[in-house]
């Protein structure tokens, strides 16, 4: 039996109980019925296992967050006794509420959560690795205190705002020049996400973006990102953001980094806007002279929406344990002369890029299905189960 307490801005609380397995859509039929068309006809789904509450997000339209942190599409998981789950303009919080006291009246102002670019789609099982110092992640030994994240978010100026492609930005944040006080770093781990809160038609929208500055380059934060098919300005930060705003930005999340997987050779994968993770490590590796052998494989669209072109080219020229190789996708000719690849990355490139492949951790992020035909591609080259790791992106 499971208890829901439904909360949705501007309406009383409702609270259910429902056995078995629970159905959340905006249709009629679901367990629990949320009457907004944007949100998915069958958005999640929540069962109990073993006496704990698991949520299934079914590639909704909108995403899952719970406890503040997006849930992995079509990957189970767990909802504590308490925890907010903000699906949109709703608030679900699972478990018996305390006597006298409104459990979803407690989360909200908690932002809703529209736009969810990048996160794990799977997490890989532990197994035995180099020391994490081969990847110099003691460089970021944390102090004592960091209290810029203490709160969970910090406001942040946009300094500066460049355009990487056609389609895709960059923010620079940082502390402003008058911020009155020493400035802290930023400790994240490369791969990580942070989320900026935008203010929409009067709602607060947290749109998740990729980090693609390093760690190594502490006083500044990077994130990159690329419009969404259909999205509009209102959830689209370079749309939104001008250089001297100011922005709520959230604590770097994510299990996807290298820090966690620490190896002597890497595989870094990318379709797209994949590319943003994938950058933030590769920076970190070339920033602190790391002995790793890297591999990275891109594809894009077309030449023109490669993104970091410039600076990928000059590190494959600079650092020899780095090869690059960028394939496009388009049936269109370039532009002007082109000596990467062309077409979709399949099995022959990649048996051709990295005929070590087993003995490297591989870290592959893009969209849905190029995530997903990248991790049978190199399952089926003999890559064990555990060295890969893949992340989903706009």
């Amino acid at each position: 039996m499971i208890r829901v307490t439904v909360k949705r801005e501007g309406e009383p609380a409702e609270q259910l109980t429902v056995q078995g397995e629970i159905t959340i859509g905006c249709v009629t039929g679901r367990d629990i019925l949320l009457d907004d068309p944007q949100i998915s006809r069958l958005h999640a789904v929540v069962r109990e296992e073993n006496g704990d509450c698991i949520v299934v997000d079914r590639e909704s339209l909108n995403g899952t967050v719970i406890g503040g942190y997006p849930v992995v599409a079509n990957e189970p998981t767990p909802w504590r006794p308490g925890e907010a789950m903000v699906i949109r303009g709703y608030t679900l919080v699972y478990g018996p509420p305390e006597e006298g006291r409104d459990p979803a009246l407690e989360v909200e102002s908690e932002p809703i959560v529209e736009f969810l670019p990048g996160f794990e789609v799977r997490r890989s099982s532990a197994a035995e690795h180099p020391r994490p110092g081969l990847l110099r992640t003691e460089l970021l030994r944390q102090p004592p205190s960091n209290s810029r994240w203490d709160c969970g978010t910090t406001t942040l100026v946009v300094l500066d705002l460049y355009q990487e492609t056609r389609d895709a930005w960059t923010l620079r944040l940082g502390d402003g020049p008058h911020q009155g006080a020493a400035q802290e770093p930023f400790l994240f781990e490369p791969g990580q996400f942070v989320g900026l809160v935008l203010e929409v038609d009067g709602q607060r929208v947290v749109r998740w973006c990729g980090i693609s500055s390093s760690p190594s380059r502490p006083l500044l934060l990077d994130v990159t990102v690329q419009r969404a098919p259909g999205e509009t300005d209102a959830t689209w930060p370079p749309g939104q953001l001008r250089i001297g705003d100011r922005v709520e930005t959230r604590a770097p999340a994510g299990e996807f980094s290298l820090f966690r997987y620490p190896s002597e050779k890497v595989l870094l994968l990318a379709g797209g806007s994949g590319m943003v993770p994938l950058m933030s490590m590769l920076r970190w590796i070339v920033d602190v002279s790391a002995p790793v052998d890297v591999v990275v494989l891109y594809s894009a669209r077309t030449t023109e929406d490669v993104i970091f072109a410039r600076e990928l080219e000059s590190i494959a020229a600079r650092f020899p344990r780095v090869a690059i190789t960028v394939t496009t996708t388009s049936q269109r000719m370039p532009t002007h002369g082109w000596l990467g690849l062309r077409g979709r990355i399949d099995r022959p490139k990649l048996e051709a890029a990295v005929p070590d492949l087993a003995e490297r951790e591989a870290y592959v992020c893009g969209s849905v299905p190029f995530v997903t035909a990248m991790g049978e591609h190199l399952l089926e080259l003999g890559l064990p189960e555990e060295r890969l790791h893949q992340q989903r992106a706009l």
